[in-house]
């Protein structure tokens, strides 16, 4: 049964998330998940996931600017000189800034509000907010398809997801959180 297959290796709480039916009719940023599947390889069943890239554009642009944020600054810096994937302090550093209307603007919080609380009923709480960046060359004639969200000086396109939704908040979980709050030296 790929039911019990599934509820053995994915946490129920991913699982509520893909059979979940409202997701569907309303505006999200949550991954979407186009199926769960598995094989064995030298005698060792594998599990994955194929998902849908949260930065496909339809137009074919380049994102040149990646993000993994959390809403946290320990140990949320890229280690690497040249990262492919920038976290929240290296966002910060950069006064980096999202060139969208209000109205817009009021939106994305309004779609962002309504995924964090189905995941915080859910108990998954260690996702990552991915925010793409592709800067436009001249002349851009925007593709009515594209996903991202253009930039009110048309010089940006935005791409908004909610990434790593199958961890559930548990022992693990808050045990990490109590070490990272005495080495940042709030504990």
């Amino acid at each position: 049964n790929r039911k019990s297959v599934l509820s053995s290796t994915l946490c129920s709480s991913a699982l509520k998330l893909i059979n979940n039916s409202n997701i569907e009719t309303k505006m999200t940023f949550l991954e979407i998940i186009y199926g769960l599947y598995s094989f064995k390889f030298e005698e060792k069943k594998i599990f994955f996931v194929i998902k849908k890239n949260i930065f496909y554009s339809y137009n074919n642009l380049s994102i040149t600017k990646r993000y993994d944020l959390k809403g946290c600054s320990v140990d949320r810096k890229a280690k690497s000189k040249f990262p492919f994937v920038l976290k929240d302090l290296d966002f910060i550093e950069s006064s980096q800034k999202i060139n969208i209307s209000s109205r817009i603007s009021s939106s994305i919080i309004d779609i962002i509000e309504n995924d964090t609380l189905f995941l915080s009923k859910n108990n998954i709480i260690n996702y990552s907010f991915y925010l793409g960046i592709s800067e436009l060359p001249e002349n851009f004639e925007n593709d009515e398809n594209d996903e991202g969200i253009l930039s009110s000086d048309k010089m940006c396109m935005y791409y908004f997801g909610i990434n790593d939704i199958f961890k559930e908040y548990g022992k693990g979980k808050v045990v990490e959180h109590i070490f990272k709050k005495i080495a940042k030296g709030d504990g």
